[in-house]
């Protein structure tokens, strides 16, 4: 049976697991910075979004099937910026509403939070989740473009 539970900064640790598996994804998808995400860990990870807690008004959002963490969603809201941090879902759990129950309740929370502005940052390679994200209105707005460091 799959359940929802909202918290906050407090329980990031509970995502360490599933945030890894989201940092491999993007390891794997990665054409020229595949060696970024060998490096970095979820402590860093943790303590940047702890940093930014500190500031912003900060939710996660947990998605249990029984006792077993399958998903989550970590989103901030700062003046009239919500930004959805983090969002995963075990694979075999796709496909069956979960991501979109995710996004809409970190939608209508920033929207009751007053957030004019929302955004996702998305790192290139994972670009079969743009389609995803155009369904929440969503779209790529600008390109960063960065040389990859020489060995």
């Amino acid at each position: 049976m799959i359940k929802y539970f909202e918290t906050d900064e407090k329980d990031l640790d509970r995502i360490k697991d599933l945030w890894n598996k989201l940092r491999l994804q993007h390891q794997l998808k990665s054409k020229h910075f595949s060696r970024d995400y060998e490096n970095i860990v979820f402590e860093v990870r943790k303590q940047q979004l702890l940093k930014k807690s500190e500031k912003w008004v900060f939710k996660v959002d947990l998605v249990f099937d029984h006792d077993h963490i399958v998903g989550y969603c970590v989103s901030s809201v700062s003046n009239d910026i919500g930004e959805i941090d983090s969002i995963y879902i075990e694979e075999k759990y796709r496909s069956v509403g979960i991501g979109d129950k995710l996004m809409k309740r970190a939608l209508s929370w920033m929207d009751i939070m007053g957030v004019k502005n929302k955004e996702i940052l998305i790192s290139v390679g994972n670009d079969d989740t743009i389609e995803f994200y155009n369904r929440y209105g969503f779209y790529p707005k600008h390109i960063l473009l960065k040389q990859p460091e020489n060995d």
